[in-house]
């Protein structure tokens, strides 16, 4: 496993890389889950995580580099 410079409470997801030769495509699947029961979370906690996830996906992708 690798490690991650960030953590998700609210949320779980999935990193996928495929590369081929100078391509690469990052794939993020997310599954979050709903908010009423017992493990439920607030919609505007998921919103402030993933946020911040997005925002570190995006600049580590446009600037080429790795989780």
């Amino acid at each position: 496993m690798l490690s991650r410079p960030w953590q998700a409470s609210s949320f779980q997801c999935l990193e996928v890389v495929f590369g081929i030769t100078s391509s690469v495509t990052r794939l993020l699947l997310v599954y979050r889950p709903p908010s009423t029961g017992r493990r439920g979370v607030p919609f505007n906690m998921f919103m402030d995580e993933f946020t911040n996830i997005m925002e570190l996906f995006a600049d580590r992708t446009n600037h080429h580099g790795r989780f």
